[in-house]
């Protein structure tokens, strides 16, 4: 990672080195007039990002930030806990994305590291020749897998930004800074017990009726309340698929249940397939679908 000492200079090279970057006599006069700067680890849902999501999910943060003026450059460092999350990709903001002075707005990557295993993410940029205002823009966006239940801090663990000031490339004021934070429910386990998956009727004759119901009994099997539900794939002979999903059962622990749904079976008289799928939630509104918890069954429609 570059120093603090040279990527000031490494700015302050890719402003001076050519006639292209010179940097006009009446703005060696300018300094910042900096209005409320802020940093912010945001999502899309604002400022600060508070995101729920359960493993084998992702979610994206943003680190915006607001109200500074004659920026040219920055190094930030984001830290995240490992054993939760997996830094996926690292994306450049919208910072540069207006308008730049004296030149056009063109960005010059200067670090880009991930480190898994400590859970940062580093990335440094300046503009060549030139700087901007920025109202509010994002530096750089990360997307998260989320690798296991638990919690983590998106903290911006280190941060300089560099600017004009007074006609010099230096560091400009340390703005305040906003941390972020994602987490996922408690862990639940469910899994199917007896017969698992069955149909009410095995022969469905359409000139009795045309409803359909599909059961299973199932068992909280962790350590924490679950909120189950069975989601069902029905496929006929002739290929046609649909889907159906239970209620949600709200399971204390070491207890049992039934889940069932009934509907309108199509009027073709062929043979359906049934697969159903066994998810459980440890808050009711992210579900993660129960390993080795698949049964089948089948039931035929007759005139």
């Amino acid at each position: 990672m570059p120093s603090m000492k040279n990527f000031i200079q490494l700015v302050t090279l890719m402003l001076l080195s050519a006639p292209l970057f010179a940097i006009p006599a009446n703005a060696q006069s300018v300094t910042p007039s900096v209005t409320g700067p802020s940093l912010c680890v945001a999502s899309s849902a604002g400022c600060p990002a508070n995101i729920e999501n359960v493993p084998g999910g992702t979610i994206s943060v943003a680190v915006v930030l607001n109200n500074t003026q004659l920026l040219n450059g920055f190094r930030i460092t984001v830290s995240y806990n490992s054993l939760v999350l997996n830094a996926l990709h690292v994306r450049t903001g919208t910072w540069a994305s207006g308008s730049c002075t004296p030149t056009p707005c063109q960005i010059l990557p200067v670090f880009n590291s991930t480190i898994q295993l400590a859970g940062t993410v580093t990335v440094a940029q300046v503009l060549l020749g030139s700087t901007t205002n920025v109202t509010s823009a994002s530096l750089i966006t990360i997307v998260f897998g989320v690798k296991d239940f638990g919690s983590s801090d998106i903290s911006i663990s280190d941060i300089a930004l560099t600017g004009l000031v007074n006609g010099v490339i230096d560091l400009l004021p340390t703005p305040p800074i906003t941390n972020g934070h994602m987490f996922t429910p408690p862990p639940a386990s469910a899994k199917y017990i007896k017969s698992a998956v069955s149909v009410a009727i095995h022969h469905l004759k359409l000139s009795t009726g045309n409803v359909q119901t599909l059961s299973a009994i199932v068992s909280n099997t962790g350590t924490t309340v679950a909120y189950v539900r069975v989601d069902f794939t029905i496929v006929s002979e002739s290929g046609d698929v649909s889907f159906v999903s239970t209620g949600v059962l709200t399971m204390p622990v070491g207890s049992s249940g039934s889940l069932s749904v009934s509907y309108a079976v199509p009027s073709l008289p062929l043979k359906y397939h049934v697969i159903g799928n066994l998810e459980a939630s440890g808050d009711g509104l992210f579900f993660v679908f129960q390993a080795g918890q698949t049964s089948t069954t089948a039931y035929s429609v007759v005139p």
